[in-house]
């Protein structure tokens, strides 16, 4: 059996997420046996805590006991990111499949619907936005905060399992638990339906018609997946603000999640309606993302490989001889990552969400409309940007703005 299934992972889980449990409090195994039941051995608890310990949860000190782990500040920014971008992989991967496997995640999405109209006494209409005020709304009691996040991690997991990769939906699960333990990872009601709301949301770009052979639009399903993480991160700002007014700020920097408004109440759609329009958004997005890039050389450093290996595998499909559907698919799905990972590695989380929604307006994801000289011509762009980036030679922004006003070329003609 998964040592994560057993009963004291589950007592231990419950723990952290009721707050009982919290960073550099003691595990006592008398405890764990006490609570969860004399018939578990401790043999099985220190199995139990040995891989909480690997995963980063728990520490165990010989001779001193075992202990909840702090996250520090650098650590909860690093786990923050790694998890954002270990799960948008896995809503990206589900999304390339014809028919996405969602029943498991909408039998998790429909009992968190359930738990959380009973705390806010209002239904939950799908497209409607969570109003500012809930007048009938509570405070949600421990147990209904415990069930609505084991709901919430059974939601996430159910998406990563879907997409094929059930060992990064446990790893998601760890960083979550983490976070969760930094006080990054709460709920008042409010949060709790925008939380449905969103999940929703993501669940209906994920949807496709297998029969028509239309798959979901990675870039609509992307959107979504990080309006649920933003929001999920500006939640606990607000809370964070409250009690520690610097941290959130120490953490994420000035530009990452504080001090950015909601994208269409900069933008909203009845101003972009022009193609124009939507081109010089995405060139001044993507030009401020790669500039505050080029001001970070450890981010440059870090995000190298990425840029790297997404590359690579775009110029494995454009010398091709002969291209499919899915192949144009996964070449538009590695074009836009791309990008999107030099705005996240600038730490600029709003000139992500500008550029991958300007993208998905533009049509620049309609892969039938790609020819292979294209495809040759955007990868030899993309290469120019990753050396004037790995030389630090101060062209990086002149060279993304070659490649944009390139790409804007092609599409007009």
């Amino acid at each position: 059996m998964n040592v994560f299934d057993s009963e004291v992972s589950k007592w231990l889980r419950k723990s952290f997420m009721s707050g009982d449990l919290r960073p550099a409090d003691v595990i006592s195994e008398n405890i764990v046996q006490r609570e969860v039941g004399r018939k578990v051995s401790k043999i099985e608890i220190r199995k139990v805590l040995t891989h909480y310990e690997a995963n980063g949860i728990v520490k165990i000190l010989p001779k001193k006991g075992t202990f909840v782990c702090h996250i520090d500040k650098d650590q909860l920014r690093q786990v923050w990111d790694m998890r954002v971008a270990t799960e948008e992989f896995m809503v990206v991967q589900l999304a390339c499949k014809r028919v996405p496997d969602l029943e498991d995640a909408m039998l998790a999405q429909n009992e968190l619907k359930e738990l959380v109209e009973g705390i806010t006494e209002q239904r939950i209409e799908i497209g409607e936005r969570t109003p500012i005020i809930i007048p009938g709304a509570r405070l949600p009691t421990v147990d209904e905060r415990v069930k609505f996040l084991e709901l919430d991690h059974r939601f996430h997991e159910a998406i990563g399992i879907a997409a094929g990769y059930p060992q990064l939906a446990h790893d998601v699960d760890m960083m979550r638990l983490k976070l969760m333990l930094a006080g990054t990872v709460d709920a008042d009601a409010h949060r709790m339906d925008s939380t449905v709301r969103e999940h929703f949301d993501l669940l209906q770009t994920l949807n496709s018609d297998g029969r028509s052979g239309i798959r979901p639009d990675i870039n609509a399903v992307k959107l979504a997946y990080r309006v649920h993480v933003r929001n999920a991160a500006r939640h606990w700002w607000r809370i964070e603000q409250t009690i520690q007014p610097n941290l959130a700020e120490e953490i994420y920097g000035q530009n990452y999640v504080l001090d950015i408004p909601d994208f269409h109440e900069v933008y909203p759609n009845e101003s972009l309606d022009t193609e124009n329009e939507l081109w010089e958004l995405r060139i001044a997005t993507e030009l401020l993302a790669v500039k505050k890039l080029m001001q970070a050389p450890d981010a440059i450093h870090n995000v190298l490989t990425t840029l790297l290996s997404l590359n690579a595998n775009m110029s494995l499909i454009a010398n091709q001889k002969t291209l499919s559907p899915d192949d144009l698919a996964k070449f538009d799905s590695f074009d836009v990552s791309f990008h999107t990972a030099i705005s996240f590695a600038g730490g600029l989380l709003f000139a992500e969400e500008a550029i991958v929604f300007a993208w998905h307006r533009l049509g620049l994801s309609e892969s039938t409309s790609r020819e292979q000289p294209d495809l040759t011509a955007v990868v030899s762009d993309h290469d120019k940007i990753i050396q004037a980036l790995k030389t630090a030679d101060g062209t990086a922004d002149e060279k993304m703005k070659d490649h944009l006003t390139n790409a804007r070329a092609r599409r007009r003609n």
